[in-house]
């Protein structure tokens, strides 16, 4: 299918789906120019819940139960196509962001912070999963449209993401994506971050915070002109998000309340997931916008380290270790037994942790093979 006909079918069927209540996903015509304006957030408040945590050395009265998952997606995860809350390709993956094995925080932007070019990340899309190492970018599961045959044009890789059908890498002099929507090279000076959530991507260097590619309905490239200092990004369906020397400050989408921000005390990381965004905020966890299948139903963390979130499921890693919570339909929330998780990742439907020693394990859906960790880095 051409991309002007899937771009036509795309905006058809988001109309249909938001005036049924599905929300604001969006997907627009492809276009590679940056944009900038926007305005700052209001804010709200979110519930406290429950989840599935696996970790080394947790108290029995901090380890809970599965949460719920009514209202989870109901569509065909081998297809990419879902009922609910999301655009009409919304096969959401890491976009948002990648994580590094050095436990270090990191938002959804996938990719903000310190330089993580000697540590392990994982970026997955919607059937697929990737894992960067000492530069190196190795991807597996479905190859659709490409998405994991790694353009060669790529140099010394320092930064990885994945969501949908796409992947896209940073390395010293340029961000590269590839897949269902093609192959778009960017220049970068002094690259420090990256995210998309599948259909824009956004990237922070030393010239300040750009998005480019992909749709656009919502604003959610129209980066606002007042931002100081961007340090991390987090980019979902429709909808993006920056931490700067202000706080956090969200624009695009705003059906769910995704681009509300609540009053945040010492915000350290962002991420953002189909129709809602998370942040670190003190060592907890703060999330905000759609809770239709328990995504914004934090658990219980101590000193949490780091927190993805995907299409509507979440993980973290604290002082215990993982916990995941929100859309279980495919057991992407239930942890299998880690010994030392010091990052995880997630899709639109399976999850991945590093663990210290650099293990890799994968769960929930594998239809496509996405789950399969090669052997050299599954020990």
């Amino acid at each position: 299918m051409s991309k002007a006909i899937r771009t036509i079918f795309l905006t058809t069927l988001v109309g249909f789906l938001a005036s049924c209540g599905g929300g604001g996903g969006g997907a627009g015509g492809a276009d590679s120019s940056p944009t900038a304006s926007g305005a700052a957030p209001s804010s709200s408040q979110v519930d406290v819940g429950t989840t599935t945590s696996v970790g080394t050395g947790q108290a029995d009265n901090e380890t809970t139960s599965t949460a719920t998952t009514s209202g989870a997606e109901t569509g065909n995860p081998e297809s990419g196509q879902v009922e609910s809350g999301t655009a009409a390709r919304s096969a959401f993956g890491s976009g948002v962001d990648s994580v590094n094995a050095s436990g270090g925080e990191q938002g959804d932007g996938g990719t903000g912070g310190e330089e993580t070019t000697d540590t392990a990340q994982l970026a997955l899309g919607y059937n697929h999963t990737c894992i960067l190492v000492a530069g190196d970018i190795t991807c597996w599961g479905s190859d659709l449209y490409g998405q994991t045959e790694v353009p060669e044009t790529i140099g010394h890789a320092t930064r990885i993401v994945a969501a949908d059908q796409n992947t896209c890498a940073m390395d010293e002099f340029h961000v590269s994506c590839w897949g269902i929507d093609g192959y778009d090279i960017y220049s970068v000076h002094e690259g420090r971050a990256v995210a998309t959530g599948g259909f824009h991507v956004c990237m922070i260097d030393a010239d300040g915070l750009r998005c480019y590619r992909g749709a656009n309905a919502h604003g959610e490239r129209d980066v606002p002109a007042d931002l100081v200092n961007p340090r991390d990004v987090a980019a979902g369906i429709s909808h993006t998000c920056a931490l700067d020397d202000n706080g956090v400050q969200c624009w695009g989408s705003n059906d769910f309340g995704e681009a509300d921000v609540p009053m945040l005390n010492n915000p350290t990381a962002i991420t953002a997931g189909g129709h809602y965004t998370c942040a670190l905020d003190n060592g907890q966890v703060v999330c905000w916008g759609n809770n239709q299948a328990g995504q914004l139903d934090v658990p219980s963390v101590v000193e949490a380290q780091q927190v993805i979130a995907g299409y509507q499921h979440a993980c973290a890693v604290d002082r215990y270790g993982a916990q995941c919570w929100g859309d279980d339909g495919q057991d992407q929330t239930d942890l299998p037994s880690l010994i030392e998780p010091v990052a995880v990742q997630r899709g639109a439907h399976h999850t991945c942790s590093v663990e210290a020693s650099g293990n890799v394990l994968c769960w929930g859906y594998d239809g496509q093979g996405q789950t399969d960790v090669p052997a050299e880095f599954s020990g």
